[in-house]
């Protein structure tokens, strides 16, 4: 079977990751699904971002953590990827769900908590069920906290955690694989044998971020169920071209 494609970040291979324009661009491409990434600021709204702190994607500097949203909007987290995207703003939560049930309500969102906070787990979770994205939706964690809270919250939700290589030390115990239904593995890390590990104990396996033929090869030949790519212009392609 082919794997389900999802977009990285939205087509963050192209414009500026986890904005709008990001969600909106990959959301017009045949995708299976989106990722992004989730974080609280100080007054406790909750905004689309992979970082920790703003450097790296914006025109600002800081920790998300310590801004409130409305000193969050005031940066612009498009220039770094392009003159042409000054003016992008951090979008929240709310603002990328109201983006995806306008465009395409039933496509797959595969939602990473990155703060190790039951309060944005239990609270993301819940406005998932508010708005009937329960039912096809994930959420990934690199912290077993927040995967023990959302099993807690919402145990029909699937929990996406990672292997050992990326999470030293804890990736493969018993307690852990008994945690996840999905786990992620670097596309760099992958091999056939790893993807079998999961796969007989009733995990399905993701890889991250494939954007070439060769990775793409890598990925196939590993029977993995879900590719998270940067590049899905260039991955979807080779799908459509794949002898089964």
């Amino acid at each position: 079977m082919k794997p389900q494609i999802i977009a990285h970040r939205g087509w963050s291979g192209r414009y500026p990751e986890n904005t709008l324009i990001s969600f909106e661009k990959a959301l017009e491409l045949p995708v299976d699904g989106i990722e992004f990434d989730l974080r609280m600021t100080a007054d406790r709204e909750i905004v689309v971002s992979h970082n920790f702190d703003i450097d790296t994607r914006s025109n600002g500097s800081g920790y998300i953590a310590d801004f409130t949203l409305a000193e969050l909007k005031k940066f612009d987290f498009g220039i770094k990827k392009g003159e042409e995207f000054a003016g992008t703003r951090i979008p929240t939560f709310d603002e990328l769900l109201d983006l995806v049930a306008a465009k395409r309500p039933d496509i797959w969102l595969a939602v990473e908590i990155k703060d190790d906070n039951w309060e944005l787990a239990k609270r993301v979770v819940a406005e998932l069920e508010r708005r009937k994205f329960d039912s096809h939706c994930s959420i990934i964690s690199f912290k077993s906290n927040v995967l023990r809270a959302v099993r807690k919250y919402a145990p029909q939700i699937p929990r996406h955690g990672f292997s050992a290589l990326s999470l030293p030390g804890e990736g493969d115990k018993e307690e852990y694989l008994g945690l996840i239904n999905r786990v992620g593995i670097w596309i760099k890390r992958l091999t056939l044998s790893m993807a079998d590990f999961y796969h007989q104990r009733g995990i399905t396996v993701d890889t991250w971020a494939p954007g070439t033929k060769e990775e793409y090869m890598v990925a196939r030949a590993c029977k993995i169920d879900y590719l998270t790519t940067n590049d899905p212009d260039i991955i979807l392609p080779m799908q459509d071209n794949f002898a089964e």
